[in-house]
């Protein structure tokens, strides 16, 4: 790559940091965005993925996720796993409620209609860092490794506040989160 492509690039780089949402091509491009641009890949992979599901836009000031119904459940994939139930999402956000929008897709085109809002019932707990539960997961995975031991056991004492670990759906999320940091670690 010459200086003059490089330059280019550089100042694409700089123009789109300031745009208020990016283009899909240039978030898969540059491997880059902010809730907003997650949340509109998210929903567009769900629509196609799951087009009888229904898909929702959760937000609040500054902020911006994508929820899916199944069953009769709704959890919200904020960026990446795990997935949260709205009240726990709210929670781990400092929110007290959310704007509720639905979205649907009839012959190409996409509506968004505003459904409501989601507010915390319950009395707001102290949460934790996910990112400090998820690295002491990995770390007791890794040791076991090292350790050539089969099974672990972890207790999520703080995390039973955020996270129905009974429900299948949470549960799975959770443990794909622990795979794929495992797996980025161990690699």
């Amino acid at each position: 790559m010459n200086l003059r492509s490089k330059l280019k690039k550089i100042y694409e780089l700089m123009v789109l940091t300031f745009m208020s949402s990016l283009p899909l091509s240039k978030m898969l491009e540059y491997r880059m965005g902010v809730c907003r641009d997650y949340a509109k890949l998210t929903t567009a992979l769900l629509m196609n993925l799951y087009p009888s599901s229904k898909i929702y836009l959760f937000t609040f000031w500054g902020h911006v996720a994508t929820g899916i119904k199944v069953g009769d459940k709704i959890y919200i994939l904020d960026q990446k796993l795990p997935l949260f139930e709205p009240e726990a999402w709210l929670n781990i956000w400092g929110a007290k409620k959310a704007r509720v929008f639905e979205l649907t897709k009839r012959d190409n085109e996409i509506t968004i209609r505003y459904v409501g809002e989601i507010s915390r019932r319950r009395r707001q707990f102290n949460t934790f860092s996910l990112k400090t539960m998820f690295k002491e997961i990995i770390s007791e995975v890794y040791k076991a490794i090292k350790e050539k031991r089969n099974n672990v056991s972890i207790a999520l004492k703080n995390a039973v506040l955020l996270f129905d670990i009974d429900d299948d759906v949470i549960r799975e999320s959770l443990l794909r989160k622990v795979k794929n940091d495992s797996s980025k670690r161990v690699c």
